[in-house]
This record gives C-alpha cells, sequence and structure tokens, in this order.
C-alpha cells in the first residue's frame, strides 16, 4: 500500500508547480521576466512568484491576480533583501488593474482570512498549473 502524502508535502508541490506557472505565464518568448518591483529582467527559473498579499494562509496562496514574477532581492524576507518591495509592488497593482486605495485596503485584508484546503484540494492545484505550466513551457523557450 503507498504512502500516504502529508497535507504539509501536497501544500509545497500545489505551490512549486503554482510559482512556475506563475513566472511562465508572464516571461516573454525566450523565458525572461521582469521583476514587476524593479525591473530587472531574468529567466523564469531565477525569479520567484512574490504575492501581493502577505500570507501562507490558502486564501491568498492561489489567486494568480495577487501573485507577479518578482527577483529574490525584491521578494525574499533575508536580510537584506525587500521582503515584497511593497510600495511598488501596490503601484504596479494600482496601475495594473486600475485599482483605488480602498482596493488595496481590501485585497491586504484577505491575509486574515484563513481557508481551510482538503488534500484533495491541493492534489487538483498542483495538477492544473502543472498541465498549465507544461502548455506554456511547450510555446516559450525554456
Amino acid at each position: 500500500m503507498p504512502r500516504k502524502i502529508s497535507k504539509k508535502s501536497l501544500k509545497k508541490k500545489a505551490c512549486a508547480e503554482f510559482s512556475r506557472y506563475i513566472r511562465l505565464k508572464y516571461a516573454d518568448k525566450n523565458g525572461n521576466n521582469h521583476c514587476v518591483t524593479c525591473g530587472i529582467v531574468k529567466h523564469y527559473k531565477e525569479m520567484q512568484a512574490g504575492h501581493f498579499v502577505d500570507g501562507r494562509n490558502s486564501t491568498v496562496l492561489f489567486e494568480e491576480m495577487l501573485v507577479h514574477p518578482q527577483c529574490f532581492h525584491c521578494n525574499s524576507k533575508h536580510m537584506g533583501c525587500l521582503a515584497g518591495n511593497k510600495l511598488k509592488y501596490t503601484a504596479f497593482m494600482m496601475d495594473k488593474y486600475k485599482l483605488t486605495i480602498e482596493q488595496v485596503v481590501e485585497l491586504d485584508n484577505l491575509k486574515f482570512k484563513v481557508k481551510k484546503m482538503a488534500d484533495a484540494d491541493y492534489e487538483e492545484i498542483y495538477q492544473k498549473y502543472k498541465s498549465l505550466a507544461k502548455g506554456l513551457e511547450d510555446v516559450k523557450r525554456t
């Protein structure tokens, strides 16, 4: 009998495929992304999927509108990095989606909501974004 995969492992797999999809979605035909906050250009494999709204709860984790390519320096919370570069990310979101400051606050408040996810939910997300990413890889030089 196969060993049951933990919810933590399923979530990690789903996150990895979602991240790959986001980075491929915004990549040019050569597989390069622009960091939405500083503008640096790097191959999608060197970028991260930066979340506009902080929080690892599932309410915002897989919300495509809230996730865009960011470089490690802008996205990371490591010492010396910009922990999301929130001011520039906010400006980007307001420009791209024509958001008002009130809408930005509403989106930011999503970090306080928790969405319960079952193992099957993570498996479904994993399969969905694995398929979408594969389709994008086939049309972009990666």
